[in-house]
């Protein structure tokens, strides 16, 4: 079987409060917990 990096380790996530916005947070939790210590660094743009 052939294994392969996280795809994920820097995630960014526009927030302007609205609706979409939280749902990206939300996204970008699951994100994290999934890529566990392979996410170096979340960085929140309000």
């Amino acid at each position: 079987m052939v294994t392969y990096p996280y795809p994920f380790n820097r995630i960014l996530i526009p927030y302007d409060g609205s609706p979409s916005a939280k749902k990206a947070l939300e996204w970008a939790a699951h994100l994290y917990r999934a890529g566990g210590e392979e996410v170096e660094q979340i960085a929140l743009l309000r």
